[in-house]
């Protein structure tokens, strides 16, 4: 465990807010309306009266600036053991394992001279805990406080790209139909190819190239193909979850699949030519236009390649 911060229970915060920022210069880490930390290390916490730790301490005491004012937060990333370790040398708790209205789960006890104690999970531990039940970035960030900005980074932090395998093309294909509508959009046309494509066709596909997948805590978030035929490797269906686009992991991806085929003397990929975001990254990743093709009425590809330097 590591010291997290030092907790000042306040009567009201904005009174607070102004004395610790104005008169004592204190910096603002977050602010999360009635719980706001400073980069010193210390946090002021206007409680609700209907929070667990008035209902366990008793209003008075909760408010009385004599007694229980100042409580120490440490996190664990692994608050169930610390819980039974506590347990187990007969600590007595103010709580149990109890989960806070922004979902991060807590005990409290007292130490031996009587100092308030709070021991929570880590933001990454729960955050990532409600993003793998299912629930989208702004979810997580409505149901835990956290900034959008800060949870995309914690969910993209536990990144791992690994080869796919065929019990992993169903999630695949379906994410790739959920990134491709935004393509389709663009050219409104919905016949194009990674719309259309069916289970039989991609296992088609794996059985001809290699598959890499990206996956946060087990659940597929990105993929991307490529083969090799003549010296050339050839990159395709570079795909990210919409949560976790502009994250970097889409380079990570290319950087990845570049390297299985490192005797290859050139890479080469296609993408829309209404695909300007696709477009950047591979011109940021040295990729340079080499030709166009029509491929229907509304769908013009644009054809670009880079020489390995490996």
């Amino acid at each position: 465990m590591k010291n997290l911060l030092n907790v000042l229970f306040v009567k009201d915060i904005e009174i607070s807010k102004q004395f610790y920022t104005n008169i004592l210069r204190q910096q603002i880490n977050f602010d999360f309306g009635t719980n706001i930390s400073f980069k010193s290390g210390i946090a002021i916490w206007q409680i609700r009266d209907n929070h667990i730790i008035p209902s366990r301490l008793g209003l008075d005491k909760t408010h009385d600036k004599s007694v229980n004012r100042f409580e120490l937060c440490f996190e664990t990333e692994d608050i169930d053991k610390v819980f039974n370790d506590l347990k187990n040398n007969n600590v007595k708790f103010i709580h149990e394992i109890t989960e806070e209205i922004w979902g991060q789960r807590t005990i409290r006890f007292f130490d031996p001279d009587n100092h308030l104690i709070e021991v929570g999970e880590s933001i990454d531990k729960f955050v990532l805990r409600f993003y793998k039940q299912g629930l989208t970035v702004q979810q997580v960030s409505e149901r835990t406080h956290v900034p959008i900005s800060d949870v995309e980074v914690i969910i993209c932090s536990e990144l791992q790209i690994l080869p796919a395998d065929t019990v992993d093309l169903p999630n695949i294909l379906e994410l790739q139909k959920d990134c491709y509508i935004s393509e389709a959009k663009l050219v409104d046309d919905f016949s194009i190819p990674p719309l259309t494509q069916d289970l039989i066709s991609i296992k088609q596909d794996f059985d001809s190239s290699i598959f890499l997948k990206g996956t946060i805590k087990g659940q597929i978030i990105a993929s991307v193909r490529a083969y090799e035929d003549k010296s050339t490797c050839y990159i395709g269906r570079l795909i990210v979850h919409q949560d976790c686009q502009n994250k970097g992991i889409g380079q990570k991806l290319m950087s990845a699949i570049e390297d299985i085929f490192p005797n290859s003397e050139r890479f080469e990929l296609f993408t829309g030519d209404k695909s300007l975001k696709n477009l950047y990254l591979y011109k940021k990743l040295g990729y340079k236009e080499f030709k166009q093709e029509r491929l229907s009425d509304k769908v013009n590809l644009v054809f670009l390649e880079k020489q390995n330097k490996k």
